[in-house]
């Protein structure tokens, strides 16, 4: 009995120890995240960050067209291409954009009932040295949120907003 006893503390430990090894610091350091903040598409105009055909290009990608600008859009408008086309939630800026979020927008209770792969965003494009994105949450949100934004007279509608305050503008910290 005392063998089988041994053996099995004995196979415990080394099952601790196999589990214990994988935690601890990483094999590789982390991705370094670049620092920045988000603002709001009026401030980042009124700061010369964006420019009048930068929102119009914004509106179109979000409004799904010229919607809500047919005045000042003409029928053959094309917006700026999204340059890079996409931009991932894995990407660093795409970290930047969701930690800022997570650790700024959200409260101490909405962190402890979501998790932080449920903080998404669109994307509209970058301009300028900044990502024009509607930060969201999956799972909060504003259903009845239908308000318009109106800057240097562009348009842009927002409905069934998941995370109310429309789109923001990321730019790095100018330390960086």
């Amino acid at each position: 009995m005392r063998k089988w006893l041994t053996a099995f503390m004995a196979l415990l430990l080394g099952f601790v120890a196999v589990f214990a090894a994988g935690c601890g610091t990483p094999k590789e350091p982390p991705e370094e995240v670049p620092k920045g903040k988000l603002y709001t598409l009026q401030t980042a105009y009124d700061s010369g960050w964006l420019t009048k055909d930068d929102l119009m290009s914004i509106a179109y990608y979000h409004n799904g067209g010229r919607d809500y600008n047919e005045d000042i859009m003409p029928e053959d408008y094309a917006p700026k291409p999204k340059d890079p086309k996409a931009l991932s939630a894995d990407s660093p800026i795409g970290k930047s954009i969701r930690n800022i979020v997570w650790n700024d927008y959200m409260s101490e209770d909405d962190r402890e009932w979501f998790r932080f792969k449920d903080v998404g965003f669109a994307y509209y494009g970058s301009y300028n040295g900044c990502v024009a994105v509607l930060t969201g949450v999956d799972g909060k949100g504003s259903p009845d949120a239908v308000f318009t934004e109106e800057v240097a007279g562009v348009v842009i509608f927002y409905s069934s907003l998941p995370y109310a305050g429309g789109i923001q503008v990321w730019k790095a910290n100018e330390e960086e």
